[in-house]
């Protein structure tokens, strides 16, 4: 099993050396880098970037009512909202190992679709030749 990557921008120093020590014995490799640096965390400076835009639309009336909303905007990112960089479907669906399922039945209700459209619009073609034979 090859080694897994974890990328953490923050980090004090007294927990990195634990922390370390505990991710080498889960073979787990911990990659550094600059927080606020898009080109080195780009995903995650992004889901912060969406989440800031989000909750900026909204004024709380206190904490509890901004970690709700903070929770529950989570729970849609993660579980429906779709992600283009992984294939149109949720991060959920990737790590539970749906996404190919969900793009294969996406393909067959394509190909059925297209298949529809092709008979309706033979047969308006056949109507209007008929039409024009007719009259």
């Amino acid at each position: 099993m090859p080694p897994l990557d974890i990328n953490n921008p923050h980090i004090t120093v007294i927990l990195a050396r634990a922390l370390e020590d505990y991710l080498r014995t889960l073979q787990i490799r911990h990659i550094y880098c600059s927080p606020y640096h898009p080109q080195t965390n780009g995903k995650l400076e992004r889901f912060h970037e969406t989440l800031k835009a989000r909750l900026n639309l909204l004024v709380f009336p206190s904490p509890a009512a901004l970690r709700a909303a903070m929770a529950e905007f989570i729970e849609f990112y993660n579980h429906r909202r779709y992600h283009e960089g992984i294939g149109n479907v949720a991060p959920a669906d990737v790590y539970y190992g749906r996404r190919e399922e969900i793009l294969k039945r996406r393909k067959e209700q394509e190909q059925a679709t297209i298949y529809a459209l092709f008979q309706c619009n033979r047969g308006q073609a056949l109507d209007q030749l008929r039409g024009e034979l007719g009259s």
